[in-house]
């Protein structure tokens, strides 16, 4: 209030101050003007006068001569100017005024060549001074021969215009001072509860909502102090529930495993939780950016302006470069009280995963629908034939039991072969855990595969370190995955070639590993050998006997003991497995 009075007390006399000085200046400077082109102009009509005579006597005028004799005379710049525009004679230039640009287009110039008289103000081209220009054109028997033009320099002009403001306005200043030091004394009176409100209220506006005002002016502005002590309290309670509340919604928010983004109509980010920021790399620096900036995800800026463009509000599977599928799901955010829509929330889940998962139960059930219905087909044939007639003939009989047998056991190691997998996926594998004697447990899984070794005539080489080997697990699991790891050597090689059975400790790890002479796994399916019902070649594994699930039974067993398993192979040269715990 004190402001706006001592606002409008100097602003009411500037006004009227400025409105009287400025009609005065401007008359005034005109008046100068209109004298100084004029007297201008004069200067201009005698040294045409001059020049004449000299056409009379049929002299040609030095024009370069003239200009500096005239321009000494009168002490203003002097210019002659052909009607073509180029330039004659200049004083300031002297000689080198053949060196200046045609001033045809000059806008004193254009008025004289029109045989009036031309006036302007600007900036020298040549000089880069600012001049009043006069052009006085010189007509000789009907013709415009040559353009006297006379030029002034301004700076005369803005010295008497300053001292005229200085004059003017020196008055003013006396006024405003006086009005300023009366405004000062009223309004410092009358202003001073206003100054206490203002203060108090700055408080609680910071937060302080315990603020209180105390004025006794007896006036409205007592009144508004009680009435802002009121607002204060109330104010005070309802931040506090506010803030409770939006306290317990963040902390739900921000706890969700899920990620969360919520952005305004201009994809600028409002609001990222935890899951978000460790998700896409995000901080607290993203919120009030550009999503598209904060992310660098095109796909997930390309979701939310589908909801936009085709109002899409529900759920949908996007995948993002490098392989990882989001389900995301979106909704609006409106104005409860307006229901005006500030935005767009998106609930992110990571279902990579899941999706992975999804998939390989559905090959697993695919290729195990495959495999049980190959032997079950098979030997629901040859039943069928032998219900024809087929039994009559001992022979045929005989062959055909033979082969349903074979067909039957098939079934059943591939039954049980799924039943491993299923219970050490699904947990429920037996808690059987002890000391198993590396050594001991490989030379009893030799023993037991021994009809399969002396037929196949192969070579089994073991090689242990001197000390005793030893690991914690269970012994039944161990013995299961040394089976299939030899077995598959001895049933994958030629008949009579080397398999090498090792057992090392380095660095208190344990390598073991199955070494063979057989056919060899090229490069391109070893990414893939550890994968159910992978078949590097089947004509091959089939006439082995295997089920495709022996090496994935391997893989799962390592990880039962927390190992690792690796591999590496060559066509003709054989395979390696190294298993490290």
């Amino acid at each position: 209030m004190r402001r706006k009075i001592l606002i409008f007390s100097i602003v009411l006399i500037l006004v009227s101050v400025g409105v009287t000085s400025f009609i005065s200046i401007r008359a005034t400077m005109n008046n100068f003007e209109s004298v100084n082109q004029t007297t201008l102009e004069n200067y201009g009509n005698l040294i045409n006068k001059a020049i004449e005579e000299d056409y009379v006597r049929n002299i040609v005028p030095d024009y370069s001569a003239f200009a500096i004799d005239f321009a000494s005379q009168i002490n203003e710049r002097v210019t002659f100017i052909a009607k073509d525009g180029k330039v004659l004679g200049d004083s300031q230039a002297g000689a080198a005024y053949v060196n200046m640009e045609n001033h045809k287009y000059r806008e004193e110039v254009k008025q004289a060549l029109t045989g009036n008289v031309g006036f302007s103000v600007r900036t020298s081209g040549t000089f880069n001074v600012k001049y009043v220009y006069v052009a006085v054109p010189l007509n000789h028997k009907g013709e415009i021969t040559v353009i006297t033009r006379l030029a002034m320099e301004i700076d005369q002009v803005e010295i008497i215009n300053d001292y005229i403001i200085k004059n003017s306005l020196l008055s003013a200043l006396v006024g405003v001072i006086l009005a300023i030091l009366m405004s000062l004394l009223y309004t410092g009176r009358i202003t001073r509860p206003v100054r206490t409100i203002l203060a108090a209220t700055s408080k609680i506006a910071d937060g302080n909502y315990n603020e209180r005002i105390f004025v006794k002016s007896g006036d409205e502005l007592e009144k508004i102090a009680i009435k802002i002590n009121d607002m204060a309290e109330k104010l005070g309670h309802t931040i506090t529930e506010l803030s409770d509340s939006n306290s317990k919604k963040l902390s739900v928010l921000y706890s969700m495993k899920e990620a969360i983004i919520a952005v305004d109509n201009e994809f600028r980010v409002i609001l990222v939780n935890n899951a978000a920021k460790k998700m896409f790399g995000l901080s607290d620096q993203s919120v009030g950016e550009y999503l598209l900036r904060s992310i660098r995800s095109s796909q997930l800026h390309d979701t939310f302006k589908k909801v936009v463009s085709e109002k899409f509000i529900g759920e949908q599977d996007v995948e993002f470069p490098g392989g990882r599928i989001y389900k995301i799901k979106t909704v609006y955010i409106t104005d409860e009280y307006s229901n005006k829509q500030l935005g767009i929330m998106a609930l992110i889940e990571d279902i990579t995963e899941f999706k992975k998962m999804e998939n390989i139960r559905r090959e697993f059930v695919a290729n195990v629908s495959h495999e049980l219905k190959t032997p079950l087909t098979s030997i629901a044939g040859f039943v069928e034939t032998l219900q024809a007639g087929a039994a009559e003939d001992p022979a045929l009989r005989s062959r055909f039991l033979d082969i349903i047998a074979i067909e039957s056991a098939r079934l059943k190691r591939l039954i049980e072969d799924i039943l491993i997998i299923s219970d050490i996926e699904g947990g429920r594998e037996p808690k059987l855990s002890g000391k198993i004697d590396v050594k001991e447990a490989i030379a009893q899984t030799i023993s037991a595969i021994a009809p399969i070794i002396e037929e196949k005539k192969a070579v089994i080489v073991q090689d242990y370190d001197a000390e005793d080997i030893e690991i914690e697990g269970n012994p039944d699991r161990f013995r299961q995955m040394m089976v299939n790891l030899i077995e598959n050597a001895v049933k994958y090689s030629e008949n009579g070639k080397q398999v090498t059975v090792s057992a090392h400790k380095k660095f208190n790890r344990i390598h073991i590993v199955v070494k063979d002479q057989g056919y060899g796994i090229s490069e391109e399916h070893l990414p893939r050998l550890f994968e159910r019902f992978y078949r590097v070649d089947k004509s091959r594994s089939q006439m082995a006997g295997g089920t495709g699930l022996g090496l994935a039974i391997v893989k799962h067993i390592v990880h039962l003991f927390e190992g690792e398993i690796y591999v590496e192979s060559k066509i003709g040269v054989g395979s390696e497995f190294t298993i490290i715990i």
